[in-house]
């Protein structure tokens, strides 16, 4: 049985652990590294998923390389973070599984403004996570979906008025809208991809 533990979830930090009897499976590893410390014993991981290169999913991801656990990311994502040859960073082909623990992970890449992000699919003698985060849009569909991990940014009426207000910079604003999902888009994505 597959169990989902939010470790953190927003703009600040990201990080989550998918635990079955067998494995512990980090996805993004943006929290502080003294607060993940205190939710994880890092010695326990079977691996550890990055997305991307940006803070909030990959802040401690260094220390954690530290534990000789191993972190998977594509090649651009290694490069940004000065990893590229690490030898504990796995860097998987879009759309080719590979077997991590009891799992076969597939990346394939999702649009945002950071090179290599990734999404992945998590597939199981029992259970399918499909994991999606920071993106704009997602042109793959998946099949036998159990769990999923999806984000959801903004409500596009909320986020105008809170531009309009003066509350949310038209920078900002416009780069959400760009590169996140807003509720529209998750809406539109469950009703093509999920029967």
């Amino acid at each position: 049985m597959l169990k989902i533990n939010v470790l953190a979830s927003s703009s600040k930090a990201n990080c989550y652990l998918i635990e079955t009897e067998e494995d512990k499976i980090m996805l993004d590893c943006g929290l502080a590294f003294s607060k993940l410390q205190k939710k994880v014993t890092l010695s326990d991981l079977t691996a550890c998923l990055l997305t991307h290169a940006h803070m909030d999913h990959s802040r401690s991801i260094h220390k954690v390389l530290k534990y000789a656990v191993p972190c998977i990311m594509t090649k651009e994502t290694a490069e940004c973070l000065g990893l590229d040859g690490h030898h504990n960073v796995v860097m998987p082909t879009y759309y080719r599984p590979f077997p991590v623990g009891g799992f076969n992970v597939t990346a394939f890449p999702l649009v945002h403004d950071c090179p290599g992000h990734a999404g992945f699919y998590l597939s199981g003698q029992d259970d399918a996570l499909l994991y999606i985060t920071d993106t704009s849009y997602v042109p793959q569909r998946f099949e036998n979906t159990t769990h999923l991990l999806l984000e959801c940014n903004y409500i596009e009426v909320v986020l105008l008025a809170n531009q309009e207000a003066g509350l949310l910079h038209p920078a900002l604003a416009k780069r959400i809208l760009k590169t996140h999902f807003g509720l529209t888009d998750v809406l539109a994505f469950l009703e093509a991809s999920l029967d």
